[in-house]
């Protein structure tokens, strides 16, 4: 088994000249865009040596380029301000943008589509909306160029960072900045949200990455310094840690509090963009006309696995200055700060308009250029295919017989599906199957005669489960909305009000049982009086998750609500306590009401259920002692 934990995957010539910008598709990591001052977007799968495709119609040389969240669209800018977005499962031309007076520094698009944000060297940050073809607004603020810029996962904010060491917060709904963030000490060049906290990550030429509570509006933590500026920072999918890529290093960071898990040599140079692809960190960088892809093998490096001791064969991947960790550590949640919300509605939310870029614009050479010139040369069909074209799902019955091929003559049949053995005959006569098997044998005479009539009588069976789970269904959109991250309470009062104990059952099942942190006395003493009815259901899996949720609390909180209840009374008036006492006192009433059910219930079960059952009531009893 190899011990390297970082390697040269590949080296290939992207451009016939010099190379100026490159970007890694981040759902898939495997996917590749380079820019180059030939005025061309090519198109590269990671593993393939051989261009994919090759995308035309700048007029000046390539500044940035930006996938897609589904990597089925690419916009590039170039040095002359403009921006063209390409379609790539059609191979062709969306939009061309413009409104910049200066080359493109940065681009993103929005969460839900139809919008991009741009940044540029002339300190402008621009929303623009692709299906009017137009800027819709200009955020004004920084006194440097913009070097990155992204918008928030639920949408509601944009994030830029700029030249003047200012990471600037913009309110899409108002239109607005929201906050300006000050801590670094050189220009800022990269910016990252974390994947579901309220957390900001920025890195600097300082050197630096600061972490910053966009609910707090406060800087957490300041890593410590690299030997080099910050050049691509990324969040592990969990966020747990972050990358930060220097020329030639990766260190691996967390930030409550601030600590270096593991640094290691990479020597990928002055990386460009940053991806994960399962277990593996991908990292690009480019010098002239060629361009290098590296490959971090995440399942050895800290905390995520046990870095090997540094030998012979794998000197060059560790770091002078050993990892701190020896074993996988994950980062504790702290539970104190909020997550983003992820909501389509934020997508159908009209923007504020600050200013319209329509009239009294010059426009650039591209956009003075003919759409003839706007060009997707695939050069190798194959791998196109494969990567960017979506494959054709199989068709359904349902759709064969809609299509036109459906309604031809039998006689023209046997073309189209070769050596096949057809049945032709009317639809309204089922093959090989007699209707009145599946029909009630009580009373033969009144049997439906017309095909409405008899799917009418099968259908009367199943309509009142259709309903419940109508019903259910509904019921559950009303809890998702209900639900905050920052109070489960409210969420589980409305699951509660629903009446339905199938939907408490999957919030206890699928939520609270594998996430024990979210439990408290409150939670307790609203969930208790329940779990009783679902200890007592005829459902054995409702049983089970009962049980479950039961064990939770007697293991984590059986001893508090013992102490409480039989502490003696103290002077003076504490309300913190008295609510205390009475949260334990429900709890305590209820899981005795629960010890009696067991009795009743235990020589009605067998097996893992009847041990469950002992196991409770042996917790149970030791709220007597």
């Amino acid at each position: 088994m190899s011990s390297r934990r970082s390697w040269k995957h590949q080296e290939f010539v992207a451009h016939g000249s010099k190379v100026t910008c490159a970007a890694l598709g981040k759902k898939s990591g495997r996917v590749l865009a380079t820019g180059g001052e030939d005025m061309k977007v090519n198109m590269w799968s990671v593993d393939k040596p051989n261009c994919i495709m090759s995308l035309s119609g700048h007029q000046t040389p390539i500044a940035c380029v930006r996938f897609g969240p589904n990597e089925d669209l690419v916009v590039a800018g170039s040095q002359s301000g403009s921006l063209k977005v390409w379609d790539l499962n059609q191979a062709k031309i969306v939009r061309t943008l413009t409104g910049h007076k200066a080359a493109v520094k940065s681009l993103d698009f929005f969460p839900y589509g139809e919008y991009l944000a741009s940044a540029a060297v002339d300190s402008l940050v621009k929303l623009w909306d692709l299906r009017r073809k137009g800027c819709i607004m200009t955020y004004q603020g920084h006194s440097g160029p913009v070097n990155s810029l992204k918008f928030s996962p639920d949408a509601r904010w944009l994030v830029s960072a700029s030249d003047d060491t200012t990471v600037r917060l913009w309110d899409l709904s108002a239109g607005k900045e929201l906050r300006q963030f000050s801590g670094h000490y050189g220009p800022v060049n990269q910016i990252e949200y974390h994947p579901s906290e309220y957390l900001l990550a920025s890195g600097s030429n300082d050197r630096t990455v600061n972490f910053w509570d966009l609910e707090k509006f406060a800087l957490v933590s300041a890593s410590e310094a690299a030997t080099a500026q910050v050049r691509a920072i990324l969040f592990h999918p969990d966020g747990e840690v972050l990358f930060s890529a220097t020329q030639d290093y990766l260190h691996v960071f967390s930030w409550e509090p601030s600590r270096t898990h593991d640094t290691l040599v990479v020597g990928w140079g002055k990386v460009a963009d940053i991806a994960i692809s399962q277990d593996e960190l991908l990292g690009i960088s480019y010098q002239q006309g060629s361009v290098q892809v590296h490959v971090v093998d995440l399942k050895q490096v800290a905390p995520f696995g046990v870095p090997p001791p540094p030998t012979r064969g794998n000197a060059s991947n560790v770091a002078a200055v050993s990892p701190e960790p020896q074993r996988p550590i994950r980062r504790p949640p702290t539970g104190t700060r909020r997550n983003f919300v992820r909501s389509a509605s934020t997508a159908t939310k009209p923007f504020c308009r600050l200013k319209e870029e329509t009239e009294g614009e010059a426009p650039s050479a591209d956009e003075e250029g003919n759409d003839i010139t706007n060009r997707a040369d695939i050069r190798s069909p194959e791998e196109y295919r494969q990567v960017f074209q979506q494959p054709v799902k199989p068709k359904s019955n349902n759709a064969h017989r809609n299509s036109p091929a459906a309604h031809k003559p039998a006689a023209d049949l046997p073309s189209m599906v070769g050596n096949m053995n057809l049945i032709t005959q009317e639809f309204s006569k089922p093959s090989g199957l007699n209707v009145a098997d599946f029909l009630p044998k009580s009373d033969s005479r009144s049997a439906p005669k017309s095909a409405r009539a008899l799917c009418a009588k099968l259908q009367e069976g199943h309509l009142t489960m259709v309903q419940v789970f109508t019903s259910r269904l509904h019921n559950l959109e009303v809890v998702r909305a209900m639900w905050s991250p920052s109070s489960i309470r409210v969420g589980l009062t409305a699951a509660i009000d629903t009446k339905d104990q199938a939907i408490l059952v999957d919030i206890l099942d699928h939520v609270l049982n594998h996430r024990t942190q979210l439990w408290n006395l409150e939670v307790c003493a609203l969930l208790v009086p329940h779990l009783k009815n679902i200890v007592g259901s005829k459902y054995d899996a409702h049983v089970r998750v009962g049980c479950d949720s039961l064990k939770i609390i007697l293991k984590n909180f059986g001893d508090v609500i013992k102490s409480s209840v039989g502490a003696s009374s103290m002077g003076g008036v504490d309300l913190s306590r008295e609510e205390r006492i009475e949260k334990c006192r429900i709890c305590l009433d209820h899981l005795l009401d629960v010890r009696r059910l067991l009795e009743e219930k235990k020589s009605q079960v067998s097996g893992k259920l009847s041990n469950t059952f002992r196991e409770l009531k042996v917790l149970i009893d030791r709220l007597d002692c």
